[in-house]
């Protein structure tokens, strides 16, 4: 990989490690493609958990804003319509794979430190977090008059929900880890330091589980969001019909009934 972004495999575990903590993990272009190119590892036949951790003591304080003339598709931040259309609708942001809709696999990011601006959508990006008792989130591009370009409207809603979502992008407030676990954003509150370790187990028990099943039930997840309920119903019968029509499907269910 780069110099700014590493990735170290553990089995079927990719670990995306951001590191440039020099400059608290902030993302410039070089960085954003690297992020891009580790991204798409997950998608590899033999990964099937991901985590997202960082160097230093910050997991990301969101784009480098001293290196903005680095990030996006163009040289500077004005695009002809054709471009324009081009790079809303794919799937690189400005920080690298936030227009993805969902991982191709589940990923856990593990935060310690500030996770702001570009940082708390990085978080939202992944499946689920885990923070130390330090971590700190917050919308602070609010500050600075930038928009959220990389999933933060979106997915953070989604999450903790529209008040809450609300009342962080608007205000730009800064949540400690307690309270980001209390509203949900946390999935797992631990000791500062453990939180590699503890993102790592969890991706390892992912990981050990019957995989078909478990992909269709993320996939029903995600792609029934915000679908009125037959939709949702719908997808659910069809990625889950796809895995009980599957070879070798009846093995589980054998297993059960005969206390394996």
């Amino acid at each position: 990989m780069g110099e700014t972004v590493r990735t170290e495999r553990r089995g079927p575990v990719l670990e995306i490690v951001l590191s440039r903590p020099d400059k608290r993990n902030a993302i410039d272009g070089e960085m954003a493609a690297e992020l891009f190119e580790a991204w798409a590892r997950l998608g590899d036949d033999d990964v099937r958990a991901g985590v997202l951790a960082a160097d230093g003591p910050a997991f990301c304080a969101g784009a480098d804003l001293e290196a903005l003339e680095t990030l996006g598709p163009g040289d500077g931040f004005q695009l002809g319509d054709p471009e324009r259309e081009a790079f809303v609708s794919g799937e690189e942001g400005y920080l690298g794979p936030t227009r993805q809709p969902f991982p191709p696999v589940p990923v856990i990011a593990a935060v310690q430190g500030p996770a702001l601006a570009g940082g708390l959508e990085l978080t939202c990006l992944c499946d689920l977090r885990v923070a130390g008792e330090e971590a700190t989130f917050g919308a602070t591009n609010r500050e600075w008059g930038v928009p959220l370009v990389d999933g933060g409207s979106q997915r953070l809603p989604r999450i903790v929900g529209l008040g809450r979502a609300l009342e962080l992008v608007l205000t730009g407030r800064v949540l400690r880890a307690e309270h980001a676990a209390q509203i949900g954003l946390v999935n797992d509150l631990v000791p500062e330091g453990g939180e590699r370790t503890r993102a790592g187990k969890i991706a390892d028990r992912i990981t050990q589980l019957p995989q078909d099943a478990l992909r269709a039930d993320r996939r029903s997840v995600y792609e029934g969001m915000d679908r009125p309920m037959a939709d949702g119903l719908e997808i659910e019968a069809r990625n889950g019909q796809e895995v009980v029509e599957a070879e070798g499907f009846e093995a589980g269910p054998r297993r059960f009934a005969l206390d394996e």
